[in-house]
This record gives C-alpha cells, structure tokens and sequence, in this order.
C-alpha cells in the first residue's frame, strides 16, 4: 500500500487536488521544535477561505 503525503489525494476523492499539487498539506508542527521570536509581526492572511 502506498503511504504518505504523495499519495493522499488517492485516499479520497474530495481530496485529489492533492495529489496534483494546487492544495498545501497540513503543516505538522512539532511542539517541541517551535521557537518562540517576539519581534515577528502578526500573520496576515488575506486569500484564506
């Protein structure tokens, strides 16, 4: 069986604009690698639906 990002578009259908590369996976953010940083500014996101 095929696993892993590449190939989480052929899980489920409404899932397949992964798999041609137009849609960003989840982020997986390890908790005990983030950095805190005081000086960045706020995060704008304007196209976000």
């Amino acid at each position: 069986m095929k696993q892993g990002p590449d190939f989480w578009g052929l899980l489920n259908p409404e899932w397949s604009l992964c798999t041609k590369g137009r849609r960003q996976s989840p982020v997986d953010l390890d908790p005990e690698q983030i950095l805190f940083d005081p000086y960045l500014r706020a995060l704008n996101i304007s196209s976000h639906r």
